[in-house]
Formats: C-alpha cells, structure tokens, sequence
C-alpha cells in the first residue's frame, strides 16, 4: 500500500492505493494527477468551541 497525496487548492486529499497502481499510473512528486472522490457516507462534526 502507499498514501497518495493531491494538492487541491488549499486542501490535501490523501488516498490509499496499492503500490502496484503507483507504478502502472507513473506517480511521482510533481507528477499531475486527478483524483474522483465517490463517497457513500459523509459525516460532518461542529469543531469544540
């Protein structure tokens, strides 16, 4: 496994992906890459105040 970071404007998606797709999508800092988020449930928490 590896993390995979996207610079998204001023966020960061991390991915966890095998190292096997790593090497067959030629990742590597610096490299473009585009990520497609699909997500089945998505929690929102108010931060302490």
């Amino acid at each position: 496994m590896a993390l995979v970071e996207v610079q998204a404007g001023p966020f960061l998606v991390t991915a966890a992906i095998t190292r096997d797709s790593v090497e067959e999508l030629g990742l590597a800092a610096g490299v473009e890459a585009t990520a497609t988020v699909k997500a089945t449930s998505v929690m929102i928490e108010r931060g302490a105040t």
